[in-house]
C-alpha cells in the first residue's frame, strides 16, 4: 500500500509540475505579444502627430503658418528634441526624442507642466530702429529665436522648456548700421515656471555698404 500512495504522490507532483509550466510558456507568450502590440500601439499614435515647419518667437508654426498649441508636434527643424509639447499659448514645454517614452502617456498633457520664461529687455540708441534677434541653445541642441524690434518695444518674453541654455548667437541692425549686441556668457538654468531677466546691450561696430 505505502508503494501505490507514493506512486499517487509522484503523478500528482509531475502534474503539478505540469501545470506550472504550462503557466509560465503562456504568461511568456502573453507578455511577448503585449509588447509588440504595445510598439505597434506607440508608432501608430505618433506617426500623425502635426509637424513644426518653422519657428517664431519660440513657437512653432505648421506649414501654414498657424501657431501650433495644446498639443504634442514633430519637429521638422531642430534635430534634437524632436517630438514637441505645447501648452494652450503654443508655448513649448517640453521635448523628447522618442515618441514612445513613457513621458508621452496619454495621461500627458500640457497642463501637466509650465514653461520656463526669459525675460528679454535690451537698451537701444535713440536713433536705433532696427531689430536684433537673439538664439538660445539648450544642451541638447535644440534652439530658441525671439525678435525684438520697435513694435515690441525691443522687450519681450520668451518661453522654453527646462533646461540649461547659453545664448549661441545674437545681431541687430538698423538702417546701414551694423551693430554688435552684448549679452551675458553664462548658463541659464531655467526651471518649470521660472521667470530669468536677460539684458542685452548694443554697440555700433559699422555701417553695412
Amino acid at each position: 500500500m505505502k508503494g501505490v500512495k507514493k506512486t499517487k504522490q509522484a503523478k500528482r507532483v509531475l502534474a503539478a509540475a505540469g501545470m506550472l509550466l504550462l503557466l509560465f510558456a503562456y504568461r511568456s507568450f502573453a507578455d511577448d505579444a503585449g509588447e509588440e502590440s504595445g510598439t505597434e500601439t506607440a508608432d501608430t499614435k505618433w506617426e500623425n502627430l502635426p509637424e513644426v515647419f518653422s519657428w517664431q518667437d519660440g513657437q512653432g508654426l505648421d506649414k501654414d503658418g498657424t501657431i501650433l498649441a495644446d498639443t504634442w508636434a514633430y519637429d521638422m527643424v531642430n534635430a534634437a528634441g524632436k517630438y514637441v509639447l505645447f501648452d494652450e499659448a503654443g508655448a513649448v514645454i517640453r521635448r523628447q526624442d522618442k515618441a514612445w517614452e513613457e513621458s508621452l502617456s496619454e495621461d500627458y498633457t500640457s497642463t501637466d507642466a509650465e514653461p520656463g520664461i526669459f525675460m528679454l529687455r535690451c537698451t537701444v540708441p535713440d536713433d536705433f530702429s532696427g531689430a536684433i534677434q537673439i538664439t538660445f541653445t539648450e544642451k541638447s541642441g535644440c534652439t530658441y529665436t525671439y525678435d525684438l524690434n520697435e513694435e515690441n518695444l525691443y522687450a519681450g518674453n520668451l518661453a522654453v522648456p527646462e533646461g540649461s541654455y547659453t545664448v549661441s548667437e545674437a545681431a541687430a541692425k538698423s538702417g546701414t548700421e551694423e551693430y554688435a549686441v552684448s549679452f551675458s556668457e553664462e548658463t541659464f538654468e531655467i526651471e518649470s515656471g521660472a521667470y530669468v531677466l536677460v539684458n542685452l546691450g548694443l554697440e555700433t561696430v559699422a555701417a553695412l555698404e
